[in-house]
């Protein structure tokens, strides 16, 4: 995936996940739409682990888990590491747009509203 070229455009109502990194973004109430390519939000992902430090300072197994955390996403920035990023839109309002010639690489699933 290039990391870099690679648009997202979440609506306000997807969620967004990355079983390989171990991150999930829910919609909510106050959620917003989000235009970012995917580097930007590994970039947000990493910023987020590093305010969660923060507050988490004190307890070691979670700062171990938010700094194992960083270095794969660091790795999956460097690309060191293949990973997904799944949106899941019960409106279809949201869709990841790669660079010119790259569409194979993404595959669009309806989401099975019996699951």
């Amino acid at each position: 995936m290039d990391v870099y070229r690679t648009y997202i455009f979440r609506s306000r109502t997807a969620r967004i996940s990355s079983p390989e990194l171990g991150f999930d973004i829910d919609p909510g109430p106050d959620a917003e739409a989000m235009i970012t390519t995917v580097e930007g939000l590994l970039l947000r992902m990493i910023d987020v682990a590093e305010r969660m430090e923060v507050l988490n300072e004190d307890n070691e197994e979670s700062m171990r888990r938010l700094r194992e955390f960083k270095d794969k996403v660091q790795r999956a920035l460097q690309g060191g590491l293949r990973f997904r990023i799944i949106i899941e839109d019960p409106y279809g309002n949201s869709v990841i747009k790669p660079p010119p010639g790259r569409d194979s690489e993404v595959r669009i699933e309806p989401l099975n509203p019996m699951a």
